[in-house]
Formats: C-alpha cells, structure tokens, sequence
C-alpha cells in the first residue's frame, strides 16, 4: 500500500470523525497502548469541521507542531504535525478559521526544497511533505501557514 501524504488521527471513538473522510481512513489498533490510529489523506482535513473553528494556541517543539483548534461546536481537537519542516504563523492565536488549503506545490515547499538540496540534501527528504495553509473568513488573509509530512488529530476531553 502506498503512503502518500497520510495524516494520522488518534481516538478512542472510531465514529469521532466525521463520515465524509471515512472512506479514506485505515484503522490500525493498538491493544498493547489502549489506542487506535486512524490514516487519512491529508487532503481530507478540510472536511474536520474546523470552518469558523478557532485557533487557540500553538506550540512548537523538536520537530512537531501541536495546534489546539476550538471547533464551532465548542468541542476541541488537537492537530500535531509531525515533521514539521516550517510554520510562518501571523498571530493565528484566537482568530477565527474560514478556509483550510492544503498545497503539493508552493513558493514555501520550493522554499524548503532549496534549503535542504544548499545543505547538502536531497528532495527525497521532503517528498511526503504538504503545505497546509488557514485563512481568517472575513477577508480570506493567510493566518497560519504549516509544511509538515504528516498529522495526527486528536479529540480534547473537556
């Protein structure tokens, strides 16, 4: 099976996501680690519900990103980007989310390719990576700009 640009979703619900992406999950269970994950197309992110969601913090560490998004339900998910190679945030922090994009090809993944190939690096590296791009909905300005390999959501119990 290939894996191209798989997110991967962690839940103890396996009806927490909803139906439009279900097509495109493998579930994949852990018994040992009281866990399941879930794989999706990164694609499908933008049918998670996040529209007119809220960005409610972000934090960066190694290389991973953990962004805590408040649904318009006030339910709470957490998305972690794992490999995160770059996140160009615009005080993201408590806007309001329209549209999600996710990009195969931008000036921000030529811009990493360039980095990696000037280090000494091939574009192999960097070949699962996708760019996911979060605009605010009222005049569609680019809040927070992600390019990682892959992501895993998570629902918050609040």
């Amino acid at each position: 099976m290939q894996m191209e640009r798989l997110a991967k979703t962690e839940s103890k619900d396996e009806t927490s996501l909803p139906t439009a992406v279900e097509k495109d999950l493998e579930l994949v269970s852990y018994p040992e680690k009281n866990f399941q994950i879930r794989r999706m197309v990164m694609d499908n992110l933008n049918h998670l519900g996040l529209s007119d969601g809220i960005i409610k913090s972000i934090k960066i560490f190694e290389n991973v990103a953990e962004i805590i998004i408040e649904k318009w339900n006030a339910k709470e998910l957490k998305l972690i980007f794992e490999e995160c190679w770059r996140l160009k945030d615009r005080q993201s922090t408590n806007q309001e989310i329209g549209d999600i994009r996710i990009f195969d090809k931008s000036d921000l993944l030529d811009e990493l390719i360039a980095d990696i190939l000037e280090g000494g690096g091939t574009k192999e590296e960097v070949e699962e990576a996708v760019q996911v791009t979060f605009y605010e909905p009222s005049d569609n300005r680019i809040i927070l700009e992600i390019v990682a390999n892959s992501v895993i959501i998570q629902e918050i119990e609040l």
